[in-house]
């Protein structure tokens, strides 16, 4: 009986609060109500600006070598077999040989003159 009486409780106090939001709400309209806001700053003009597309290939190569470094630290402090060592290795002799082709490529400039 005294559920009953709690939950029925706690249902009407749930929908009169949302009836006097719903209520108050409308009555407030802002004028950048329909603007994506994102990150605590609004924006006030058009998203759809274009990036830096070098930026955008400069990024994906750090984070391209970043990861993959960052996997290899992990390897350092294991007792390795000389397999292992080797893969290591290898796995850095082609991080700088695809650094130096990156660098080759111009890819790493920020501008290309």
């Amino acid at each position: 009986m005294i559920f009953m009486f709690v939950l029925s409780l706690i249902f009407i106090v749930v929908l009169l609060i949302f009836f006097v939001h719903a209520f108050n709400s409308s009555s407030k309209i802002e004028s950048f109500s329909d603007h994506p806001f994102e990150c605590g700053i609004s924006s006030n003009f058009s998203s759809r600006n274009s990036f830096s597309l070098p930026f955008f290939f400069l990024t994906l190569i750090f984070l391209m070598f970043d990861v993959e470094i960052i996997l290899l630290f992990v390897l350092i402090f294991f007792n390795l077999s000389a397999m292992f060592v080797a893969l290591y290795l290898l796995i850095l002799l082609l991080l700088l040989a695809s650094l130096f082709l990156e660098w080759n490529f111009g890819s790493l400039m920020w501008l290309k003159l």
